[in-house]
């Protein structure tokens, strides 16, 4: 018998997630999304709420940019977005996968709560 396709986003979310904070340094960031194959990561305060989304595309320019001046790296902060796509885990997939169509959200990886986050 076939498995059953998922069809709520608990389904298909991950607890564990990467994430960061904002007082991480883009540098430090950019490593991170390579070492876990990420386009962007969520962005946690000290309790571990979200606060913001930061993709590759947010840091790419600004981490050669650094490097290349020998800059201090800027920070999380200063560069994630503050608005982002979030889902409860109880949303079906088909919301999930309309909102996504919707104009605007560059990644779907963003959390509806701390360590949750829709692969």
């Amino acid at each position: 018998m076939p498995k059953k396709a998922p069809t709520i986003v608990r389904e298909i979310m991950s607890r564990d997630c990467y994430r960061v904070s904002g007082k991480t340094s883009v540098s430090t960031l950019a490593e991170g999304l390579s070492l876990h194959r990420l386009p962007g990561a969520p962005v946690v305060d000290e309790h571990d709420h979200l606060i913001g989304f930061i993709s590759e595309q947010d840091v790419l320019g600004k981490v050669l940019e650094s490097a290349y001046l020998n800059d201090e790296p800027p920070l999380v902060r200063e560069l994630m977005r503050h608005e982002v796509l979030s889902v409860t885990p109880n949303k079906s997939i088909i919301d999930l996968a309309r909102k996504c169509w919707a104009p605007s959200p560059r990644s779907t990886r963003s959390p509806s709560r701390p360590g949750w986050s829709v692969s």
